[in-house]
């Protein structure tokens, strides 16, 4: 599962921040448990400080990614919202779904799925309650203290039999 922040699902999803600072930690605890086992061996001293240099440049790297991912979410949201103010409408869907899919929209505690979808007609759930939408259907919620609405926005499916939705939260 993951949150509303990543742009479009066309482009690859980050594993989550927790994930990876489970991952690292799980491999550091690992190098501390081999350096106490063998001997003050350099060889091995000095492949467990590579090993800590090669972590240290992963969680750059990953925290680096995330940025830009954020920073392009955000590039996409604003070029929607200026093609609504010039044009008086904007394409594209914030995320996709295919069937068995499931997201958090706006809050932990808010998992958004689709569970079926057949001629347009899509059943989703949302923090457990079962709705059916037809395509421009929408979804209100609240997150926290704001107030939230998911829309049906694209029918039609993708190659990947992913279905569009779009989410508003003020």
């Amino acid at each position: 599962m993951s949150s509303v922040e990543a742009p479009a699902a066309s482009l690859p999803r980050p594993r989550s921040k927790t994930h990876v600072r489970v991952r690292d930690a799980a491999v550091a605890v690992g190098g501390m448990v081999i350096g106490a086992l063998v001997a003050k061996d350099p060889e091995t001293q000095r492949a467990l400080a590579e090993l800590s240099t090669l972590l240290k440049t992963q969680s750059t790297l990953a925290a680096q990614t995330e940025q830009q991912l954020k920073l392009m979410a955000g590039e996409v949201a604003a070029g929607k919202e200026r093609e609504l103010a010039e044009r008086g409408m904007s394409g594209g869907a914030d995320f996709w779904l295919k069937i068995g899919e499931s997201m958090n929209l706006g809050a932990r505690d808010q998992v958004f799925a689709l569970q079926g979808y057949a001629n347009g007609i899509v059943q989703i759930s949302l923090a457990g309650e079962v709705k059916r939408l037809a395509v421009g259907g929408v979804v209100d919620f609240t997150a926290g203290a704001r107030a939230c609405k998911v829309f049906y926005k694209q029918a039609t499916p993708r190659q990947d039999g992913r279905v569009g939705f779009d989410l508003n939260c003020a």
